[in-house]
Parts: structure tokens; C-alpha cells; sequence
């Protein structure tokens, strides 16, 4: 009986820790649950080395059988990557740009667009991908696939594709 009277109280401490009172005559209202964040956070192992990555990256992207070009602007702490990537129709029409963060461990980039840059409003989904880094050719290449991307704005489940990008 103890037992279940802890739990009960540690229960009601839970959901009382995320009430709040909404009126003057203080009834509790619970907030909206906050999905948990995506934060990218490395591993690194004791005396791994990080890749530089920062620097400009252009190539492209495929939607089905078409490719779009996909320039990245990549900055570096660490392991940590940031910066903007900046999407458009071959002919250079319909383009966007999205800032971007991510992770690279053992020559894999993970990454995740996170907000619109400009335009707020186009034909693009914001993506998040893995991808692969090839330092046998040269220059450097990161090769892997972009897809859904649970955010408002984010590509939708079953959107896919390759990417390819070149240090330039």
C-alpha cells in the first residue's frame, strides 16, 4: 500500500509539474507536450580526429529522375556543422535556401535543415540526410541520401533522394 501511495504522489508531481493556471480562478491546464529535440549531438572517441568539412560544397540532389542543384556553405566547431544550404532548378529558377546543422563522426555527415532562409515559400521540403565522406577522390566527396524531416515545413515520410557534393 505504501508502495502504490509513492507512486501515485510521484505521478501526481509529474503532471502537475507541466500545469499551469490559465484563469484568474486558478484551474490547471495541461501544456501541450513539446516533442523532444532533434539535437545532433557528436561522439567523439578519446583522440578521434574531426574532419574539416567547412568551406563551400556544390553538386546536386535527385527528386526521382530529376536533379536539382545543392550548394552548401558549411561552417565547423568540432565535430559540429552548421551554415546554409541553397536549392534551385537547374536553370537556376525556383530557388531556396535553408540554414542547416548536423554532425560528423567516422567520415558520416548527418544533418537536418532546420528553418527557411529564403524564400519562406517555394516548391522545396526541408530535408534531413546522412551522408558519406569520400576523401579518395579530388577533390573531397560527400555522397548519401536526403529524406523526411519531422519539422513544420520538413520533407514528408516517404520523400527521398541522393545527394552528391564537391568541395570547391
Amino acid at each position: 500500500m505504501r508502495r502504490r501511495a509513492s507512486l501515485v504522489t510521484l505521478v501526481s508531481l509529474f503532471f502537475s509539474a507541466v500545469a499551469v493556471s490559465a484563469r484568474a480562478d486558478d484551474r490547471l491546464v495541461p501544456l501541450p507536450v513539446q516533442p523532444a529535440s532533434l539535437t545532433l549531438a557528436p561522439r567523439l572517441s578519446k583522440g578521434q580526429e574531426v574532419i574539416d568539412l567547412s568551406g563551400s560544397w556544390q553538386g546536386y540532389a535527385s527528386v526521382g529522375r530529376t536533379r536539382v542543384n545543392y550548394d552548401w556553405q558549411i561552417s565547423q566547431e568540432g565535430a559540429r556543422l552548421f551554415g546554409a544550404i541553397s536549392l534551385s532548378t537547374l536553370e537556376g529558377l525556383d530557388k531556396s535556401t535553408h540554414a542547416f546543422e548536423g554532425t560528423i563522426q567516422d567520415s558520416v555527415v548527418v544533418f537536418r535543415v532546420t528553418r527557411w532562409l529564403s524564400p519562406q515559400l517555394s516548391t522545396w521540403c526541408m530535408a534531413a540526410g546522412k551522408l558519406k565522406l569520400d576523401e579518395t577522390t579530388a577533390p573531397a566527396r560527400l555522397k548519401g541520401t536526403w529524406g523526411a524531416n519531422p519539422i513544420p515545413g520538413g520533407c514528408p515520410t516517404g520523400s527521398h533522394g541522393g545527394v552528391q557534393l564537391t568541395r570547391r
